[in-house]
């Protein structure tokens, strides 16, 4: 009988420690195992206090905006369209590219455009850059700034079937962020326009989120890899009540189109908490710089790991008991 025990007992407790210590106080980024869902996490591995995107639609539009029927199919299901994230590599900066100053990855794909029987495709890349220091990006021929613990994603598309050499293109997400005390940000964001650096050409949108969350999004985009063309933004509540859509209204390009939105916390933005609160608030923001930003694949599956947990224990205790009686 007491081997019996003992090997219940061992196992029951080594279940126990199995359970990953979660680490708090660094900026996080999950990434779903095929690319459609993308999470900034603020608070670390507890992901409560967090901006999550998901890729909507990707869609020709004419001089109106309007939608005129040609578009990505099935942009916003991974299981139709191969969205891989490479592996994580250092972004490098300095006089011999020597400064690790963040981490990347990125997917490319085909993507299937208008009528299937047309065979029709496009080109799409999404670069996502995970920022360990403040920085500056090159874009154009200016440079944008980029806080620590910011998430810039890039948005490349190039040989898309147009319809007509007048239309523009509508790239759309769902976003939706959760504030520190956990509640839903508002989905009628703030907006207000700054130039960047101040005195540089490019004017930066921002969509002012709440709890110091924001999104930086420039008006203008790199069309054919030289001439800037205007970019417009239109936000809405998401029907299914998850957050906000957000659609970004891209100029007409021959080749290829680049585009690059941040998606960012920072303390400046907090202009309308207290003292004790900027004090707190200031020292969370340092906590979340400190080391390497770490870049961790999510597995699509959501709610299982609890239950199985929860059943293996049962078991285990089902054996402890059996022990005992035998």
């Amino acid at each position: 009988v007491l081997p019996k025990i003992i090997t219940a007992i061992l196992l029951f407790s080594s279940l126990g420690e199995s359970k990953p210590k979660k680490r708090k106080g660094k900026a996080r980024l999950k990434l779903s195992s095929q690319g459609h869902k993308i999470a900034l996490c603020i608070d670390g591995d507890e992901c409560n206090r967090l901006m999550q995107m998901k890729l909507s639609r990707l869609y020709e539009v004419d001089v109106n905006g309007t939608d005129v029927g040609n578009a990505a199919k099935n942009f916003n299901n991974q299981k139709f369209v191969s969205y891989n994230w490479s592996v994580p590599e250092d972004i490098l900066l300095g006089d011999n590219n020597t400064d690790v100053i963040g981490s990347r990855v990125q997917l490319d794909t085909d993507l299937l455009v208008g009528k299937p029987n047309d065979g029709k495709y496009a080109t799409f890349s999404l670069i996502t850059d995970m920022f360990h220091n403040d920085t500056e990006v090159i874009y154009g021929n200016e440079t944008i700034n980029v806080l620590a613990g910011s998430m810039k994603f890039s948005l490349l598309v190039g040989n898309w079937p147009w319809a007509d050499e007048n239309n523009g293109l509508s790239f759309g997400v769902k976003l939706k962020a959760k504030t520190r005390t956990g509640k839903d940000a508002s989905n009628n964001p703030k907006r207000r326009q700054r130039r960047n650096n101040g005195t540089d050409s490019i004017v930066i949108e921002q969509l002012e989120l709440g709890d110091g969350m924001f999104i930086d999004s420039p008006l203008n985009a790199i069309i054919d890899d030289e001439i800037f063309g205007d970019v417009t933004t239109t936000v809405e509540a998401a029907t299914d009540d998850d957050g906000i859509s957000i659609d970004w209204i891209l100029p007409h390009f021959s080749s290829s189109l680049y585009y690059d939105p941040v998606m960012a916390e920072g303390q400046e933005q907090l202009q309308q908490q207290d003292e004790e609160d900027e004090s707190d608030h200031q020292q969370q923001q340092n906590d979340d710089v400190i080391g390497p930003v770490e870049v961790e694949e999510e597995e699509e599956k959501e709610g299982n790991s609890g239950n199985s947990l929860s059943t293996i224990y049962s078991l285990c205790t089902l054996l402890l008991f059996s022990a005992l009686l035998s």
